[in-house]
């Protein structure tokens, strides 16, 4: 059985694709997702009506089996403390909206410098934003290893050590280079990807 992180990046990635299904990127998902070298090999040589249709039906019933997988997850019970950080979380999500509003009303009155806007900017991109990651961060390592990390430091620093790798990633793919290299950046984006799923 797939992890729960796993499964959930590939509902996802599948649904998204059956919204809009672009024939070469279906042929990337079943790569990653299908079991059967004979199809893989069969999407590869051509992109008749037969070939579109199959591919369709096949990543319908990979998503079905990874929907009923996900189904059967069992449900994490949130302990006192981690109902507690939510009840923080939210109360810094309201002061930061609270922020952003008085700050647009001081915009939208023709101020554009003044002491209680630099003390709102310093106050969103610092002391807030350091609030939240902090509580979420700490949410988030409990979700994914069952207890709570020893400091506010352990529990960000992986999740932000790997956001920040990912938008390296992706600054390199968004780049014309050497198509073994743009393979492996797309193969490490994906476990990016999954990694940071895992997380949230």
């Amino acid at each position: 059985m797939r992890p729960a992180f796993f499964v959930s990046v590939m509902i996802k990635q599948i649904e998204n694709w059956l919204l809009e299904p672009v024939y070469a990127e279906g042929i990337e998902l079943y790569n990653l997702y299908g079991s059967s070298e004979l199809l893989k090999r069969l999407f590869r040589e051509s992109a008749d009506n037969f070939n579109k249709k199959k591919l369709f039906q096949e990543l319908t019933k990979i998503l079905d089996i990874a929907k009923a997988q996900e189904a059967e997850k069992p449900v994490q019970t949130e302990t006192d403390d981690i109902k507690a950080l939510r009840a923080v979380a939210g109360n810094l999500m309201d002061q930061r909206a609270a922020a952003k509003e008085r700050a647009r009303v001081i915009v939208s009155l023709g101020i554009h410098q003044s002491d209680e806007l630099k003390s709102i900017a310093y106050q969103l991109a610092y002391d807030l934003k350091e609030e939240l990651d902090q509580t979420y961060g700490r949410i988030k390592y409990w979700q994914v290893n069952g207890y709570l990390p020893q400091s506010d430091k352990i529990a960000i620093s992986g999740i932000t050590e790997l956001i920040k790798r990912r938008n390296t990633v992706r600054t390199y793919l968004s780049r014309k280079g050497d198509p073994e290299k743009i393979k492996k950046w797309r193969a490490e984006l994906f476990e990016l990807d999954q990694k940071i799923k895992e997380t949230e």
